[in-house]
């Protein structure tokens, strides 16, 4: 036998394998006892990773109990914000703006006075609803406004529900942020149609997901009783659900299955039907002669898109600073997409209704609009803020499917309204909240905070008469 080959394998001698990295080394048996150490220190390593990210701006939190303990403190703060808002609304004995309409007619239908108002501009589903709980309940104004709290919940449920369904692991935290939207979370004390409306959509979209398309087409039937613009979401579910079967079908040009694939979904025709039966029957869109000259039908304005791009931006400022990297990286490739914000700044200076410029000191959305209309540096920071907005909202990352068709519709939505309110941007910003990609967990925890402090803010400010969003 060769002497070589008797020779131990550190033998200098022979060509050590750890010299020439073409040959993988043989580990010695003696190496293979410390496996599962070096298992079991890379296993401490990931898991101290994974806890650092969990963390975020909490570092005190590193065990279960501690988290459980920190989820409980924060049901509590959620709590006492939701009591003391609705104490403190409860506690104003002044009709805020639209409630000088909205409560007279809920007394009216209370009373067994079938009379609408010339100055209602929606359809009074959401005041007959309102007339038969005070009548069940015996409640007041006051009663009244804890009602709204209560559709506010609701549409929590309905959210939590959606993101469950789309595979959020943060759901209730998601939820929660839905629940504390600054420009939604006023709205519950107030005695107008928007906490009703944006529930009605959520368990509609619920519905939806769930391919219940029949119970998602009487929901969305009840929310146009609410407010007649929600057809709009109507039309969106439909295309959302049907977009794939149209898409294969016309990849495939089986052509034969067309009806099969409308006839599914033909359910969501109910909603329009209806709207179109009122159309015809009342004359306009709005219910009042009187209301319809400031909410024209068939016709499309730039003002509530402006101005929900903005704020977009202001709540949602860690999605449009990832946004905006990602834009960034595209334009890099595709120098076109610089379109967009030139576009964007070309167009912003933008109208409202003449009602947008009564009181600009009180409606914060009339400030905005007289700031635009005045020109100067507001105009040119508008015009920068909302071209960035825009231009974060290319290619998000979404949790639907097919989620990209939400933008056509939403931006009609808000088009449809003459008169820039902020409450118009409710229901396209809660949608998008309900389809986006979450946020890294620091940016949603601190977020959540923030809302909850705002919304407190807004609340005190509405019922103290200092503003009115």
């Amino acid at each position: 036998m060769n002497q070589d080959a008797k020779r131990a394998p550190w033998s200098p001698r022979r060509a050590s394998p750890w010299r020439d990295p073409t040959i993988i080394p043989r580990v010695p048996r003696a190496c293979k006892l410390e496996a599962p150490i070096l298992r079991n220190v890379k296993a401490l390593s990931r898991a101290s990773a994974s806890d650092k990210g969990k963390q975020g701006f909490m570092p005190f939190i590193q065990s279960t109990a501690s988290r459980a303990i920190a989820k409980v403190a924060f049901i509590c703060i959620a709590a006492y914000v939701c009591v003391a808002s609705l104490l403190y609304a409860q506690s104003a004995h002044k009709l805020i703006v639209d409630e000088f309409v909205y409560v007279p007619q809920i007394g009216k239908f209370y009373r067994g006075d079938w009379l609408v108002d010339q100055r209602l501009a929606v359809i009074p589903g959401y005041h007959l609803l309102m007339a038969g709980i005070a009548r069940l309940l015996d409640l007041n104004v006051a009663g009244l406004r804890a009602v709204g709290l209560f559709f506010g919940f609701c549409g929590a449920y309905a959210f939590y529900g959606i993101r469950k369904h789309l595979g959020d692991i943060h759901a209730a935290r998601s939820a929660a942020l839905f629940f504390f939207l600054p420009i939604l979370f006023p709205f519950y004390f107030l005695i107008y149609t928007d906490a009703l409306s944006v529930t009605l959509v959520m368990f509609a979209m619920w519905a939806s997901l769930k391919n219940k398309h029949v119970l998602s087409a009487i929901v969305l039937v009840m929310s146009i009783l609410v407010r007649q613009n929600n057809v709009v979401w109507a039309l969106f579910l439909a295309t959302l659900t049907a977009w794939p079967d149209l898409k294969l079908l016309f990849q495939q040009r089986a052509w034969s299955t067309f009806g099969k694939v409308v006839g599914t979904k033909f359910a969501y025709a109910l909603p329009m039907v209806v709207l179109a039966a009122f159309w015809a029957w009342n004359g306009t869109l709005a219910m009042s002669t009187a209301a319809s000259q400031e909410h024209p039908g068939m016709t499309l304005h730039a003002g509530n898109i402006y101005y929900a791009l903005l704020l977009y931006l202001i709540f949602f400022p860690s999605d449009v600073w990832r946004g905006m990297g990602s834009f960034y990286l595209q334009v890099k490739t595709r120098p076109w997409l610089l379109l967009i914000p030139i576009a964007v700044i070309a167009c912003s200076k933008v109208h409202g209704s003449p009602s947008n410029y009564v009181s600009p000191d009180r409606f914060l959305h009339n400030g905005v609009m007289s700031a635009v209309q005045q020109g100067g540096w507001l105009l040119a920071a508008f015009a920068v803020l909302t071209s960035m907005a825009a231009c974060s909202l290319y290619r998000p990352k979404l949790a639907v499917a097919h989620g990209r068709l939400y933008f056509p519709f939403a931006t009609l939505y808000l088009g449809m309204s003459w008169l820039v309110e902020t409450r118009y941007a409710i229901l396209p910003l809660a949608l998008w909240m309900a389809i986006r990609a979450n946020s890294p967990d620091r940016d949603e925890r601190i977020s959540l905070i923030a809302w909850m402090a705002i919304s407190s803010f807004l609340v005190y400010g509405i019922f103290d008469n200092q503003f009115m969003v």
